[in-house]
Protein backbone atom coordinates (compact mmCIF):
# COMPACT_ATOMS: atom_id res chain seq x y z
CA UNK A 1 0.00 0.00 0.00
CA UNK A 2 2.96 2.20 0.64
CA UNK A 3 4.83 1.62 -2.27
CA UNK A 4 1.73 2.36 -4.23
CA UNK A 5 1.06 6.05 -2.70
CA UNK A 6 4.68 6.83 -3.28
CA UNK A 7 3.96 5.74 -7.06
CA UNK A 8 1.74 7.97 -7.37
CA UNK A 9 4.03 10.96 -6.85
CA UNK A 10 6.99 12.80 -8.58
CA UNK A 11 10.45 13.61 -6.93
CA UNK A 12 10.01 16.70 -5.21
CA UNK A 13 6.57 16.34 -4.38
CA UNK A 14 5.84 16.93 -0.70
CA UNK A 15 3.19 14.88 0.50
CA UNK A 16 1.76 14.68 4.34
CA UNK A 17 1.73 11.73 6.24
CA UNK A 18 -0.09 10.11 9.18
CA UNK A 19 2.34 7.91 11.57
CA UNK A 20 1.20 5.92 14.31
CA UNK A 21 4.42 5.41 16.84
CA UNK A 22 4.09 4.14 20.39
CA UNK A 23 6.67 6.48 23.00
CA UNK A 24 8.82 5.22 25.19
CA UNK A 25 6.92 4.27 28.55
CA UNK A 26 3.65 4.43 26.96
CA UNK A 27 0.93 1.64 26.60
CA UNK A 28 -0.98 3.49 23.50
CA UNK A 29 0.51 4.74 20.31
CA UNK A 30 -0.03 8.15 19.13
CA UNK A 31 -0.60 9.68 16.27
CA UNK A 32 1.50 11.95 14.32
CA UNK A 33 0.93 14.15 11.09
CA UNK A 34 4.28 14.80 9.27
CA UNK A 35 5.04 16.33 5.87
CA UNK A 36 7.63 14.84 3.99
CA UNK A 37 9.34 15.72 0.67
CA UNK A 38 9.96 12.87 -1.73
CA UNK A 39 13.88 12.51 -2.98
CA UNK A 40 15.70 9.12 -5.18
CA UNK A 41 16.86 6.82 -3.27
CA UNK A 42 20.43 6.44 -3.83
CA UNK A 43 21.60 2.74 -4.02
CA UNK A 44 25.55 2.20 -3.07
CA UNK A 45 25.49 0.04 -6.40
CA UNK A 46 24.11 2.21 -9.48
CA UNK A 47 21.54 0.58 -11.40
CA UNK A 48 21.61 2.30 -14.78
CA UNK A 49 24.92 3.75 -16.24
CA UNK A 50 23.49 5.36 -19.33
CA UNK A 51 26.20 7.16 -21.12
CA UNK A 52 28.78 6.25 -18.70
CA UNK A 53 32.26 4.89 -19.78
CA UNK A 54 33.19 1.88 -18.33
CA UNK A 55 35.67 2.05 -15.81
CA UNK A 56 38.83 0.21 -14.65
CA UNK A 57 41.94 0.09 -13.26
CA UNK A 58 44.87 -2.67 -14.68
CA UNK A 59 48.32 -3.10 -12.17
CA UNK A 60 50.11 -5.83 -12.67
CA UNK A 61 47.66 -8.33 -14.17
CA UNK A 62 44.62 -7.03 -11.40
CA UNK A 63 41.59 -5.81 -13.47
CA UNK A 64 39.65 -3.27 -10.86
CA UNK A 65 36.41 -2.18 -11.90
CA UNK A 66 33.23 -0.30 -10.07
CA UNK A 67 30.61 -2.78 -8.91
CA UNK A 68 27.69 -1.63 -10.70
CA UNK A 69 24.53 -3.84 -12.22
CA UNK A 70 25.72 -3.77 -15.87
CA UNK A 71 28.66 -5.94 -14.52
CA UNK A 72 26.58 -8.31 -12.55
CA UNK A 73 24.35 -8.94 -15.78
CA UNK A 74 27.50 -10.79 -17.35
CA UNK A 75 25.79 -14.05 -15.42
CA UNK A 76 23.18 -13.69 -17.75
CA UNK A 77 19.18 -13.05 -17.10
CA UNK A 78 19.16 -15.13 -13.78
CA UNK A 79 22.32 -13.28 -12.27
CA UNK A 80 21.10 -13.21 -8.53
CA UNK A 81 21.35 -17.44 -8.78
CA UNK A 82 24.85 -17.39 -10.64
CA UNK A 83 27.24 -14.14 -9.84
CA UNK A 84 29.08 -14.07 -6.56
CA UNK A 85 26.70 -14.09 -3.41
CA UNK A 86 28.47 -11.58 -1.30
CA UNK A 87 28.81 -9.02 -4.58
CA UNK A 88 25.15 -9.76 -5.02
CA UNK A 89 24.42 -8.33 -1.76
CA UNK A 90 26.42 -5.70 -1.79
CA UNK A 91 24.40 -4.40 -4.99
CA UNK A 92 20.86 -5.19 -3.57
CA UNK A 93 21.55 -3.91 -0.01
CA UNK A 94 23.82 -1.53 0.74
CA UNK A 95 23.38 2.20 1.14
CA UNK A 96 26.95 5.00 0.05
CA UNK A 97 28.48 6.28 3.41
CA UNK A 98 29.87 9.00 1.45
CA UNK A 99 29.60 10.81 -1.79
CA UNK A 100 31.33 9.03 -4.63
CA UNK A 101 32.17 6.21 -2.54
CA UNK A 102 32.05 2.42 -5.03
CA UNK A 103 32.46 -0.92 -4.32
CA UNK A 104 35.44 -1.82 -6.17
CA UNK A 105 35.85 -5.80 -7.75
CA UNK A 106 39.07 -7.62 -8.45
CA UNK A 107 37.06 -8.56 -11.67
CA UNK A 108 39.63 -10.61 -13.04
CA UNK A 109 43.52 -11.59 -12.59
CA UNK A 110 46.35 -11.59 -16.17
CA UNK A 111 47.81 -14.27 -15.63
CA UNK A 112 51.60 -13.69 -14.84
CA UNK A 113 54.41 -14.37 -12.74
CA UNK A 114 54.03 -11.76 -10.36
CA UNK A 115 50.39 -12.45 -9.30
CA UNK A 116 50.98 -16.28 -9.93
CA UNK A 117 49.15 -18.31 -7.15
CA UNK A 118 46.04 -15.84 -6.78
CA UNK A 119 44.35 -17.10 -9.95
CA UNK A 120 41.38 -18.48 -7.68
CA UNK A 121 40.48 -15.21 -5.50
CA UNK A 122 38.61 -13.03 -8.52
CA UNK A 123 35.76 -12.35 -8.52
CA UNK A 124 35.99 -10.25 -4.89
CA UNK A 125 35.12 -7.22 -3.29
CA UNK A 126 38.26 -5.21 -2.74
CA UNK A 127 38.10 -3.93 0.71
CA UNK A 128 41.35 -2.37 2.16
CA UNK A 129 44.71 -1.69 0.16
CA UNK A 130 48.03 -1.54 2.64
CA UNK A 131 45.20 -1.83 5.76
CA UNK A 132 43.27 1.72 4.21
CA UNK A 133 39.76 1.62 3.45
CA UNK A 134 38.89 1.73 -0.40
CA UNK A 135 36.40 4.35 -1.04
CA UNK A 136 36.50 4.23 -4.55
CA UNK A 137 38.01 2.72 -7.95
CA UNK A 138 39.74 6.17 -8.31
CA UNK A 139 41.05 6.49 -4.50
CA UNK A 140 42.42 2.85 -5.26
CA UNK A 141 44.19 4.12 -8.11
CA UNK A 142 45.80 7.07 -6.52
CA UNK A 143 46.48 4.63 -3.38
CA UNK A 144 48.59 2.10 -5.59
CA UNK A 145 50.71 4.56 -7.68
CA UNK A 146 51.83 6.52 -4.66
CA UNK A 147 52.38 3.66 -2.75
CA UNK A 148 56.27 3.61 -0.96
CA UNK A 149 56.15 0.79 0.60
CA UNK A 150 57.84 -2.66 -0.23
CA UNK A 151 54.72 -4.50 -0.54
CA UNK A 152 51.04 -4.06 -1.90
CA UNK A 153 48.45 -5.59 -0.04
CA UNK A 154 44.43 -6.42 -1.48
CA UNK A 155 42.45 -7.72 1.60
CA UNK A 156 39.09 -9.19 -0.03
CA UNK A 157 35.98 -9.42 1.34
CA UNK A 158 35.43 -13.76 -0.58
CA UNK A 159 36.95 -15.85 0.60
CA UNK A 160 37.14 -13.71 4.37
CA UNK A 161 40.21 -12.57 5.68
CA UNK A 162 42.21 -13.31 2.28
CA UNK A 163 45.23 -10.64 1.15
CA UNK A 164 46.25 -10.63 -2.17
CA UNK A 165 50.42 -9.42 -1.62
CA UNK A 166 53.01 -8.27 -4.42
CA UNK A 167 56.33 -7.35 -4.62
CA UNK A 168 55.97 -3.63 -5.21
CA UNK A 169 58.68 -3.19 -7.34
CA UNK A 170 58.01 -6.23 -9.40
CA UNK A 171 54.96 -5.37 -9.84
CA UNK A 172 55.77 -2.18 -11.67
CA UNK A 173 58.00 -4.00 -13.38
CA UNK A 174 55.24 -6.08 -15.05
CA UNK A 175 53.03 -3.72 -15.85
CA UNK A 176 54.24 -3.03 -19.44
CA UNK A 177 54.96 -6.72 -20.36
CA UNK A 178 51.25 -7.86 -18.97
CA UNK A 179 49.25 -4.72 -20.66
CA UNK A 180 51.50 -5.91 -23.93
CA UNK A 181 50.98 -9.46 -23.56
CA UNK A 182 47.15 -8.88 -22.75
CA UNK A 183 46.54 -6.12 -26.18
CA UNK A 184 45.25 -3.50 -22.88
CA UNK A 185 46.57 -0.07 -24.95
CA UNK A 186 46.57 1.65 -20.98
CA UNK A 187 46.21 0.56 -17.87
CA UNK A 188 43.46 2.40 -16.99
CA UNK A 189 40.14 3.88 -18.94
CA UNK A 190 40.21 7.62 -19.57
CA UNK A 191 37.74 8.90 -17.09
CA UNK A 192 40.08 7.21 -14.50
CA UNK A 193 43.13 9.02 -16.06
CA UNK A 194 41.08 12.56 -16.73
CA UNK A 195 40.34 12.59 -13.32
CA UNK A 196 43.96 12.81 -11.56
Amino acid sequence: MMNHALACHYYGDEIDMKVMRKPPGKDLAEEMSISVTLEPVEWLVPVHQYDKETSYFVHAGLVFVPLTYPYLYEWGMDWYSHAPRKLCERAAESFPDSPGQQVVVLSHILMDKVNYGYESVSPAEVIKFNGEDVKSLAHLKIMIENCETDFLEFEVAHPAGWVVVLDRLEADEAQGRILEKYAIPQAASDNLIHTE
